[in-house]
C-alpha cells in the first residue's frame, strides 16, 4: 500500500512524493508520444521530431525518479 504524501520528511513520504512524480512523468511520456503518433502526419515533420524529443525527456526524468525509489528500497507501482 502506497504511504499518503506528506511533508516529505519521513522516509515514506518521501517515496510516496517521488511515486507522485513519477507517475507525473509516466503521463507526460504518454501524452508526449501521443501526440507525435496522432497528429505527427498533420503537422511539418518538425512538430513530430519535438514531441519525440518531449517524450525522450520524459523517460530519463522518469527513470532517474524510479532510480531513486529503487534506492530507497522502493519502485514504480508500489
Amino acid at each position: 500500500c502506497m504511504p499518503k504524501r506528506g511533508k516529505g520528511g519521513s522516509e515514506r513520504g518521501r517515496i510516496a512524493l517521488i511515486h507522485a512524480l513519477a507517475h507525473i512523468e509516466f503521463a507526460a511520456i504518454d501524452l508526449a508520444f501521443d501526440a507525435a503518433g496522432r497528429f505527427g502526419g498533420r503537422f511539418p515533420r518538425g512538430f513530430t521530431d519535438d514531441w519525440m524529443q518531449v517524450g525522450g525527456d520524459e523517460a530519463m526524468h522518469f527513470a532517474l525518479l524510479d532510480r531513486r525509489l529503487r534506492n530507497l528500497g522502493s519502485h514504480y507501482g508500489a
